[in-house]
């Protein structure tokens, strides 16, 4: 599905990764001074699932950027460490539940790349990367 609309949280319309985005997709960028807004215009549409996937919404990661797998009560864990780096996704697979899970549907991309950075040197620092998988692991 092609992006037809860039918005940008008006706290990260200086980093350097939105400037690129926008210049790569070739679109003028939307600020937003708050993500309702954009939640908005995609909850709008009639068909919102779809519009989510042509709306880009470039902000910045409140939260942490390496982040334990959720799991769920039915399945066990797998233990693994996922990289946040955004969040919903532009392929319509039928058989894919992230499509009724996200609400509001928006395609949201973090572009504070530098602290995501520093996130990830910290966890190297302090536990090496074979460390990262959790001990109860099966080895090959």
């Amino acid at each position: 599905m092609m992006i037809t609309d860039v918005y940008v949280d008006a706290h990260a319309a200086n980093e350097i990764e939105t400037a690129a985005i926008c210049s790569r997709l070739g679109l003028q960028a939307k600020i937003a001074a708050r993500a309702d807004e954009v939640y908005a215009a995609v909850a709008a549409a009639e068909d919102p699932i779809r519009r989510g996937k042509q709306v880009l919404y470039l902000t910045r990661n409140k939260g942490a950027f390496l982040k334990q797998c959720p799991g769920t009560r039915h399945y066990t864990c797998c233990g693994y460490r996922i990289l946040h780096i955004g969040s919903f996704c532009t392929m319509d697979c039928s058989y894919c539940i992230l499509q009724s899970y996200f609400h509001p549907p928006v395609l949201q991309f973090f572009v504070n790349h530098a602290d995501m950075f520093q996130e990830l040197d910290q966890a190297l620092t302090n536990r090496p990367f074979s460390a990262l998988a959790p001990a109860s692991s099966p080895t090959a």
